[in-house]
């Protein structure tokens, strides 16, 4: 897991002001043309120098096909004229932008370290529920009729309650784990694992200013984003301020809002904003991992395959 960037890589770039630069009044314009091909199973995009064109630019086809040519597409790219290339596009990309999303919050006490004690906490603290109104609205499950995040909505059995909310046309159902069942007899509780191990993206916030947090100590093949928020021990006051950071897997690459622009949020309006946007980007961002790439593509060929 990597940590994203925070403000202290500053000080390292401050080390560069002394230098010395150096500068030149001729400049070199390079003309280049830019190539997106969407395919079934694949998306090639970059910029391609002007000079590789062996092609008369004006004349489109022959443009095409020099482009082709360039990256190696197999079959040779043609160009075609269709009226509802559009919606042909937004085929492709429909597994991609999900407009229902399911997310992992947890909750972690002073001195919890491993899996079993961190989901054995039954009891929300004030702060906790405090921070839980951030994200949206306490639903009843029992007759909830909008996203329900793989929740019972029926039969009461996977909780009584849970946390929803509709933020710019996409459905959040927060897994939250004190929510979820809790049964005592069970050391792993595998029925709140079940759900929250499941998810892409976990929020864990930190009660204690001194509480330490591992991601290696929630077992998933699925978790890749992990969101970290704990108030700030620094400064006691209303409303309350809360400190961020955030760890991805290896190969989930960066994704906005950046932490080093910001870190440190006053509850509020702003904060939700920032948080939700995180969230959903963390989400969309993990979409590129090996693990689901592979899972985004079979489903993509499947799709594509019952429209033929």
């Amino acid at each position: 897991m990597i940590p994203e960037t925070s403000p202290h890589a500053f000080r390292f770039l401050a080390a560069l002001e002394n230098c010395q630069l150096f500068c030149s009044p001729n400049a070199t314009v390079v003309c280049k043309q830019r190539i997106l091909v969407r395919a079934i199973s694949y998306t090639v995009h970059g910029l391609i120098p002007a000079s590789c064109v062996f092609a008369d630019r004006y004349n489109r086809e022959e443009v095409v096909r020099s482009l082709g040519k360039e990256v190696n597409i197999n079959p040779p790219l043609t160009l075609g004229q269709l009226p509802d290339t559009p919606e042909e596009l937004l085929k492709l990309d429909q597994v991609f932008i999900k407009s229902e999303l399911k997310v992992g919050v947890i909750y972690v006490k002073e001195g919890q370290y491993t899996e079993e004690e961190i989901l054995d906490n039954n009891d929300n603290s004030l702060l906790f529920e405090e921070f839980l109104q951030i994200f949206g609205e306490k639903v009843r499950l029992k007759g909830f009729d909008k996203y329900k995040g793989g929740l019972d909505t029926v039969h009461d059995l996977t909780g009584l309650y849970s946390v929803y909310t509709n933020w710019r046309n996409i459905e959040i159902m927060f897994h939250v784990s004190t929510l979820l069942p809790y049964e005592k007899h069970d050391p792993q509780k595998l029925q709140r694992k079940r759900h929250i191990g499941n998810d892409i993206v976990c929020v864990v916030f930190l009660e204690a200013d001194n509480t330490s947090f591992s991601p290696a100590c929630i077992k998933s093949h699925f978790l890749h984003t992990f969101i970290l928020v704990r108030t700030s021990p620094r400064i006691k006051r209303k409303p309350t301020r809360y400190e961020v950071s955030v760890v991805t897997r290896d190969e989930v690459g960066a994704y906005k809002p950046y932490l080093w622009e910001q870190s440190v949020f006053d509850k509020g309006p702003m904060f939700r904003e920032w948080l939700l946007t995180k969230i959903v980007n963390g989400e969309r961002a993990s979409y590129s991992a090996p693990k689901f790439a592979r899972m985004q593509e079979r489903t993509r060929d499947w799709t594509n395959s019952k429209a033929l």
